[in-house]
């Protein structure tokens, strides 16, 4: 089996979860066996996982040990009539809420709130001593089970921590230290295989299901190197372990021979021997890897994306219509593109700058339009999981990242036939669009070329025509048959 483990598969999808999912697409038509395996508590997952894959390709682990794998039943207890009938409580719906307070003999005990009106599906319940502290938080799978209980200081850090298996039974046990102002772990028990296992951080409890994972002939690949790569490190080195970088690998990508490593991979950097091979996205990062390794393990160039033989340009464009498919945060720069916005508007008053993603920066993206009057103009469209409609009709995308990785937006966007205009950074860009022939490369950060080539394709339809056919052919060098061989050779190498 070859396992990629990633942290969390959430709501949202970023680049590495999804280049995690299109891996184990990839494997499964190749014939190869291949799982994604996330390693955060996620009492929600049961909801997540049916937008993104399938669920016989998704392993977590606290769903492994809490032995909820299978479960699918939702399982509705009628609290509402235990609190009233059984326990002699009073009830109180809070207004315009799925919320309800409870009362014992006119003292406020429990603070509930459900998924929905009918108070059939409960999300958690929160308890409270006499003086309205909250103490205990009971937090509900959506499957309906009890998952976590959380014991509270009158501080409101978190004491101690229950996991539990559908039956109500304790399967893991987390204790943190009671004195500190943060949830400072100090032990972990796990419930399993007949025995109590005891950790002492999250990293040992991570290797220690790795652990039980493998099997002979199993390969594991650490994605989310920050939470991931700690725990390999602590593995039996018998378990082979490739690592994939999803990213920049330094600092300073203007000084990739001497910047300092990112925290993300410096576990892997600072524990090369633990590794058998390391990934890149492109072949400019393998070798800059490689010269910083001196070659002491294997680097590997492999995309992290791939596109389905395409032919035919779609001609009912919107000659309007930019489009950004980008997280909502710093590294992307997003505020290049609304200053570029406001420039272009004068020229081509229907301008309209559709943004695709999530991110902390959302908040900041609304004031920025808001305080330039670009309400008009640009739109934040939020997370979509299939951007097919809207690569359809777009004229050009543009990226204003200081760095990438590789960039599976820009390489879907070259796969829709849509130009695409962007800093020359390292990784990704460079390797994807031919300067010229179907989109622009611009010097890093220059806003005023940014704006100069944007408008100049604007004004050239005819110039958007022929790279929207140069895009799709550079796309197709990405095929999954081309990938499919990558990565068949690659692991005759392991």
């Amino acid at each position: 089996m070859n396992y990629f483990v990633g942290f969390n598969l959430g709501s949202t999808l970023t680049g590495i979860e999804k280049a995690m999912i299109n891996r184990t697409n990839l494997f499964k038509k190749a014939g190869l066996p291949a799982k994604c395996v996330f390693i955060k508590w996620n009492r929600f997952l049961n909801n997540y996982y049916k937008k993104f894959i399938n669920k016989d390709d998704i392993i977590n682990m606290y769903d492994f040990f809490q032995e909820v794998e299978n479960l699918n039943d939702t399982y509705h207890f009628d609290w509402i009539s235990y609190w009233e009938d059984q326990c002699n409580y009073d009830i109180e719906y809070v207004p315009n809420t799925n919320d309800i307070r409870v009362y014992n003999n006119g003292i406020f005990i429990i603070y509930a709130h459900f998924f929905n009106s009918s108070h059939k599906n409960i999300d958690y319940i929160n308890y409270f001593d006499k003086n309205r502290r909250k103490v205990k938080r009971e937090l509900f799978d959506v499957r309906g089970f009890l998952s976590c209980t959380k014991l509270l200081t009158g501080k409101q850090n978190t004491v101690y921590e229950s996991y539990h298996n559908a039956n109500g039974e304790i399967v893991i046990e987390k204790y943190y230290h009671a004195q500190s102002d943060k949830d400072m772990l100090d032990l972990i028990v796990l419930n399993f295989d007949n025995k109590n296992h005891y950790f002492y951080q999250e990293e040992e409890l991570v290797a220690y299901f790795i652990e039980t994972l493998f099997q002979e002939n199993d390969l594991f690949f650490s994605d989310k190197n920050l939470y991931t790569a700690p725990a390999f490190n602590l593995t039996s080195t018998n378990i082979p372990v490739v690592a994939v970088l999803h990213s920049t690998h330094v600092k300073d990508s203007n000084n990739v021979s001497t910047s300092n490593y990112k925290n993300v991979y410096k576990e892997i950097f600072n524990n090369l021997s633990r590794y058998q091979a390391i990934i890149t996205s492109t072949n400019e990062q393998k070798l800059d890897v490689s010269d910083r390794v001196n070659s002491e393990i294997p680097v590997h160039n492999i995309p992290v994306g791939f596109t389905n033989p395409i032919k035919l340009v779609n001609n009912n464009i919107n000659h309007n219509k930019i489009i950004s498919v980008a997280r909502y945060s710093p590294e992307k720069q997003l505020d290049h593109q609304l200053r570029l916005i406001k420039k272009l508007k004068n020229s081509f008053p229907n301008i309209e700058l559709h943004m695709y993603g999530s991110g902390m920066e959302k908040v900041k993206l609304q004031n920025l339009i808001k305080e330039q009057n670009l309400g008009k103009h640009v739109f934040l469209r939020g997370f979509l999981p299939d951007l097919e409609n809207e690569f359809n009709d777009a004229y050009l995308s543009i990226i204003t990242s200081n760095m990438e990785g590789f960039s599976l937006a820009l390489l879907e966007s070259l796969a829709h036939g849509v130009p695409t205009i962007s800093y020359n950074i390292k990784y990704g860009p460079k390797e994807m669009i031919n300067n010229g022939e179907n989109g622009y490369l611009i010097e890093k950060d220059d806003e005023d070329a940014l704006y100069e080539k944007v408008k100049y394709l604007l004004d050239h339809p005819e110039l958007q025509h022929e790279f929207s056919l140069n895009s799709i052919k550079v796309a197709n060098q990405f095929s999954e048959d081309h990938l499919i061989k990558q990565w068949q050779s690659f692991l005759k190498t392991i």
